[in-house]
């Protein structure tokens, strides 16, 4: 964190969940007993992970022809790659999770759509059909870790050439 003072900002709490649900602590052992379940989950990811491809194509051809408004093409691609990041990790599919995480924000710091930015998508979207179809769960090890990398890198290069700076976490650019 740079040396310069920042002014944290402050997230009002939507209270509709906790008003569904109530308050108070979960019990050790139903955490337990969920963690348990996440872990012995036998359903198959790759059929819904096929449904938010199949909406990711889409969304990447009708951005390539411009059909629609640039807020509504991004999201349209970034809806699916959100799905993706969320179910993929439930379903021990860490490296999936993972490459999704960095394309969504790249999506979410995009302003334009250009080749480039299409070109990155699609290969992600290229990339996760193979990993999904071949069923490769996990993180991936050596192999996830250079895949996420060079994702990270193709992303970097286009802000750094694009931009002229670098998206950080929380959404400011350093260059």
């Amino acid at each position: 964190m740079s040396s310069q003072n920042t002014k944290a900002r402050v997230i009002k709490a939507n209270l509709t969940l906790q008003a569904k649900i109530g308050t108070g602590t979960i019990s050790e052992e139903k955490v337990q007993t969920m963690q348990t379940a996440l872990e012995n989950n036998k359903i198959d990811f790759a059929p819904m992970a096929a449904q938010f491809l199949a909406q990711l194509e889409a969304a990447i051809s009708a951005a390539r022809i411009g059909e629609g408004e640039v807020e509504t093409l991004i999201k349209n691609m970034t809806e699916p790659v959100m799905q993706i990041k969320g179910n993929a990790a439930m379903f021990n599919y860490r490296m999936v999770s993972n490459l999704a995480n960095v394309v969504l924000n790249f999506l979410e710091n995009i302003e334009k759509i250009d080749g480039v930015v299409l070109d990155i998508v699609d290969a992600h979207h290229k990339t996760l059909n193979i990993l999904i179809k071949n069923k490769m769960s996990g993180d991936g090890g050596a192999y996830g870790t250079q895949l996420e990398s060079e994702l990270r890198d193709a992303c970097k290069r286009y802000f750094t050439k694009k931009v002229g700076a670098i998206p950080t976490a929380d959404g400011y650019f350093v260059g």
